[in-house]
């Protein structure tokens, strides 16, 4: 089309200079005496005039026509891509509601997802990543941050998975991972999977979702003991009560006769001793793996701390307790019996800790400290619970004790069963509340967390 024009207008350009030319020879001629080649010129510029005329005429038509021709072709053109406009329109609309709904659920999931790319930067994560790291690491804002703003356990322990993952070609790995946190050991499944997502500032990436397994773990632990300890109080009571009875037999008889030697005597009663005291290991077991029912009602944390205190000071004149209880604190509601029992047995633990220091002062020449327990109350205010604090400055707990503190069957010492621990985070877990181990210069300082 465009050749064809560039055509006519050649062609017309051409009729103009050949228009010209006659019409400059003829006026040359009409300036000398060549009449005759005057007139020649004139009829021929009479007929090169109506032929330019001609042609133009019929050059405008085409033009005209062309024009029109493109006029209907770009409204169509146009009327095309306004279709492909609005379709391009409805198709970012869905795009935008699918990635709102996936961000959505993202939001609302209870593992904690994270995005990071290919430079180790943390791209994006959800409103359970954020609760994660704010809980367990820092909180402070951290999207943008490398890895490492983690921390070097974090950061080598991720860069250690994401090798395995490019290692293994797969695309994706799971891996189980423990951290111990405020002296409790904390396990995560951890997934990693390789992405390309055009959402992100870049394209490649490493899509990391955490699952916190630490509870469950610890109640899947703690029910399997539990299991446990209920078998073993059944197998180990069924044959005392027999041994127990047969063996007082025989003691009154030995006892009656005076032929008996003493020796007979003392193994009858070692004998008897020792079954009293597998009757006490069964009670353990049986009160561990049967928790006895609630029976919830309105406490006063001050006066429940003192009434549990009240023997321990008569009972143990060469310790201090000292109180600092918060006046005019809030009631709260739970079962009172098992509130004081974790109270004893935090007590029980500090009292057998100070002890072993009063026995060591007395056998070493050695400056003498006092023995100090103390019993701390607060409500707490921004989040809605009662705090109870129970400290000492005994000799602490074990570095290797304190992450499974928790868990039945963990003692510092052979003599005890190792349940004491595990009962009272049985208690409180079922109180909605918590407990843990505060940090300390000496001794050891429980936090007791109860909902109000």
């Amino acid at each position: 089309m465009h050749l064809n024009i560039r055509k006519r207008l050649f062609g017309l350009i051409l009729s103009i200079f050949v228009l010209i030319l006659f019409g400059w020879f003829g006026f040359f001629c009409r300036g000398h005496k060549y009449i005759i080649y005057w007139k020649v010129s004139r009829t021929f510029l009479l007929l090169f005039t109506n032929l330019y005329l001609i042609v133009s005429s019929v050059l405008l038509f085409l033009i005209v026509r062309q024009s029109i021709k493109l006029f209907y072709d770009f409204k169509i053109l146009t009327s095309g891509f306004d279709d492909m406009t609005v379709s391009l329109k409805n198709a970012y609309k869905r795009l935008e509601m699918q990635n709102k709904e996936m961000l959505t659920m993202l939001e609302h999931i209870k593992e904690s997802v994270f995005f990071v790319d290919e430079f180790g930067r943390i791209v994006t994560f959800n409103k359970a990543g954020k609760t994660l790291v704010e809980k367990y690491v820092t909180p402070q804002d951290f999207k943008g941050e490398k890895v490492s703003f983690l921390g070097k356990k974090i950061k080598d322990t991720f860069f250690s998975i994401l090798r395995e993952l490019l290692d293994s070609k797969k695309g994706y790995i799971t891996k189980e991972v423990s951290f111990s946190h405020e002296n409790e050991l904390r396990t995560f499944m951890v997934y990693f999977t390789v992405i390309q997502n055009e959402l992100f500032e870049t394209k490649n990436g490493v899509l990391v979702v955490v699952e916190d397994l630490s509870e469950v773990y610890k109640i899947n632990k703690i029910k399997t003991w539990q299991e446990a300890a209920k078998q073993m109080a059944h197998e180990i009571k069924n044959p005392l009560t027999p041994i127990q009875l047969a063996t007082q037999r025989l003691q009154k008889k030995l006892r009656k006769s005076n032929n008996a030697e003493p020796v007979f005597l003392d193994c009858i009663d070692t004998i008897l001793h020792q079954v009293k005291t597998i009757k006490d290991l069964v009670s353990n077991f049986s009160e561990f793996a049967k928790m006895p029912g609630s029976h919830i009602e309105v406490l006063d944390a001050n006066k429940v701390v003192k009434e549990v205190c009240y023997l321990y000071e008569m009972g143990y004149s060469d310790i201090t307790f000292n109180y600092d209880l918060q006046n005019f604190i809030p009631s709260f509601r739970a079962d009172k019996r098992k509130v004081k029992r974790v109270i004893v047995n935090l007590l029980d633990n500090s009292v057998r800790a100070l002890r072993k220091t009063i026995n060591l002062q007395q056998s070493e020449i050695s400056v003498k400290k006092i023995n100090l327990i103390t019993l701390k109350t607060r409500f707490r205010t921004n989040r809605n619970q009662i705090e109870i604090i129970v400290a000492d400055n005994g000799p602490g707990i074990p570095k290797e004790v304190k992450e499974k503190m928790f868990m039945p069957y963990v003692s510092t010492t052979n003599k005890n069963m190792g349940l004491g621990l595990a009962i009272v985070h049985e208690i409180i877990t079922q109180a909605g509340g918590s407990i843990k181990l505060l940090p300390s210069i000496e001794g050891a300082t429980f936090q007791l967390l109860l909902p109000v």
